[in-house]
């Protein structure tokens, strides 16, 4: 006698199963010039790929940074065709051989560590396609070419030593939050109550033993002394401008959020200056063709192109 009742849950559950899936397939949750980005493919983009309701991805800070990126990879693509910049498969593929040889990894290690950090080869290529395509636009902007003077490229090296192999040591504290047992929201939650108690009372020692989730916790978080020239490329990036007594902005990782304090910074000593002033060149030459593209992808650009945002 239960069976029609039965029968009915489970039609009324199938409908909303269905329901929802169709609206992570069918939802639109912006446009770029009429063409639409779906709900599934925010879904897709995210790291790692989950599915959520129009609901859940209008209130995920994440979600909402990942369609920004969607946007303006969609922005890149359409002003790169307007300019006729493209890239081909072979310059993708010498990127990802480059990237596998610099770490010493095989082809499929190194497709084995995409997935240990939530990615795949296909989607690290598009990353690699969006990237170059960057660069390729900012050396079109650059009509004229981006000039570094001896002076600017000498001053590069004297302000970023570690750049060039003369690093000196530094000694680092960090607070850690992993992302593996919670959402991403909640880690930056705690990880911002880390930092607010920091403010209130200047001690991260204390607020790493009581947020952080890293084995040196019990430490205050000390990470010790270690030569710059040796530091994981994240916590070099992490720390590169910063002077003794700063933190780093909250800095993501495969693993979860970190916090970096430096508590002391050695210089090493003098570098030859001739020697590195050309890889000082193209280093600042990168960094001003990033500002120009920078500026060129800004609020104006959007306002050329019909950027339709639904939340």
């Amino acid at each position: 006698m239960k069976l029609p009742a039965i029968t009915f849950l489970l039609t009324l559950c199938l409908a909303w199963s269905t329901a929802r899936a169709q609206e992570v397939i069918d939802s639109v949750v912006a446009s770029v010039d009429g063409e639409p980005i779906t709900l599934l493919e925010l879904c897709n983009y995210l790291r790692p790929p989950r599915r959520l309701t129009l609901q859940e991805a209008a209130a995920s800070k994440e979600a909402r940074q990942a369609l920004d990126s969607i946007i303006r990879d969609r922005l890149i693509a359409i002003e790169a065709a307007t300019r006729r910049v493209s890239i081909s498969d072979e310059e993708v593929q010498a990127v990802v051989e480059r990237v596998a040889s610099r770490n010493n990894l095989t082809r499929g290690e190194f497709e084995e560590a995409l997935r240990n950090e939530n990615n795949t080869i296909e989607n690290f290529k598009v990353q690699i396609k969006n990237e170059l395509l960057r660069q390729k636009l900012a050396a079109s902007l650059a009509a004229g070419g981006v000039n570094i003077s001896d002076q600017e490229a000498d001053e590069y090296i004297k302000d970023h030593p570690q750049l060039f192999g003369g690093g000196g040591e530094v000694e680092l504290q960090q607070i850690f939050v992993s992302t593996g047992i919670r959402s991403a929201e909640q880690a930056a939650e705690l990880i911002n109550k880390a930092l607010e108690q920091i403010k209130q009372s200047g001690d991260f020692a204390a607020a790493a033993r009581k947020f952080s989730e890293s084995p040196e916790a019990s430490e205050g978080g000390s990470l010790g002394s270690l030569a710059e020239s040796e530091l994981n490329p994240l916590i070099f990036n992490s720390i590169l401008h910063l002077k003794q007594g700063d933190l780093s902005a909250i800095t993501q990782s495969s693993a979860g959020l970190h916090v970096f304090k430096v508590v002391r910074r050695e210089q090493a000593g003098k570098l030859n200056l001739d020697e590195h002033r050309e890889e000082a060149r193209e280093a600042l030459r990168r960094e001003k063709l990033e500002d120009l593209l920078k500026g060129y992808f800004g609020p104006n650009l959007y306002k050329q192109h019909a950027v339709d945002m639904k939340w």
